[in-house]
């Protein structure tokens, strides 16, 4: 579980320093 959240941070992250627009829809999508 603990592994699973740290690796969705870290791809979060990446996507983030990549697109920040990607990010953001998924923020939304989650929500």
């Amino acid at each position: 579980m603990f592994l699973m959240a740290t690796l969705l941070l870290v791809s979060m992250i990446v996507e983030s320093n990549e697109k920040e627009e990607k990010v953001e829809v998924l923020f939304f999508s989650v929500n």
